[in-house]
């Protein structure tokens, strides 16, 4: 569950240009040292990375371990966390943080076909404290204030669960179906994944849907993968709205601001 106190933050980082199009999210943070890091924005993480060129200036290695990113797994450090600034603002992050050699991972996987180079992954354990909003339209991530966001005006509202370091939005998924736990991955570039058996002729691959309905919005031309029992919803179609992650209310907002994907509109 989201922390109670929520850190006053009124500020206001770029994104990519290319955020929900090729690409996934950027922004650039801070060390205390002043030495800015790109890095990118990934609400599937549930926990802050770094990359493994960053390990001298983390201190002592508490222990190793394994994660996964994208289809990689490898082994990593465990440090305690840095502060991490966003302009001269501190910001909250768990008591510890990974290392992983993003590098490395890319030579062995299309998860970051696209990417610019980035040196941390910001996750879940410091977003969890925060009022965000992502305008792609705009290229802005903002901080906002959760007990003063005026909510009229931002679309669609659907409550948030944690669980295990992920973000769920209750509904069912872009074709429907029995699951409805959403997962949202701003790391996974795609528009989501549903369910098998809901596309009748499909299993196991990638379709590229003409249209589909979801929660009274029309929305075209869509990639999904269809797994299992999954319920996805990816970077690609959350940047065809303005979308606004109130974690501390556990509440989020999508106001619909492109039918298609943002790589023919935007």
């Amino acid at each position: 569950m989201a922390d109670s106190v929520q850190p006053q933050i009124s500020d206001e980082v770029p994104i990519n240009n290319d955020a929900g199009h090729w690409n996934f999210v950027f922004v650039t943070l801070r060390l205390e040292s002043g030495e800015e890091l790109p890095c990118m924005v990934d609400t599937g993480s549930p926990i802050t990375v770094f990359d493994k060129s960053l390990e001298s200036k983390l201190g002592m290695r508490l222990k190793t371990g394994t994660m996964w990113l994208g289809s990689t797994k490898q082994k990593c450090g465990v440090y305690a966390a840095p502060k991490l600034y966003l302009g001269s603002t501190p910001l909250m992050i768990g008591s510890n943080v990974l290392t992983y050699d993003f590098k490395q991972a890319e030579r062995h996987t299309t998860w970051a076909q696209h990417h610019s180079p980035y040196l941390a992954i910001l996750g879940m354990d410091c977003m969890k404290h925060y009022c965000i909003q992502l305008d792609f339209q705009a290229g802005k991530m903002r901080f906002l204030d959760s007990d003063h966001v005026a909510t009229t005006n931002l679309g669609n509202t659907f409550p948030l669960t944690f669980n295990g370091g992920h973000i769920y939005l209750q509904h069912t998924g872009l074709l429907g179906g029995s699951n409805t736990n959403a997962l949202i991955d701003t790391g996974w570039n795609i528009d989501g994944q549903v369910e098998t058996g809901v596309l009748k002729g499909h299993d196991w691959e990638t379709v590229r849907l003409p249209e589909c309905v979801w929660a009274g919005e029309t929305y075209t031309n869509l990639n999904v993968q269809i797994h299992g029992h999954a319920n996805m919803l990816g970077l690609k179609f959350l940047a065809r709205h303005l979308v606004t992650f109130d974690f501390p209310k556990q509440t989020i907002y999508l106001k619909q601001t492109s039918v298609g994907p943002i790589t023919d509109e935007k």
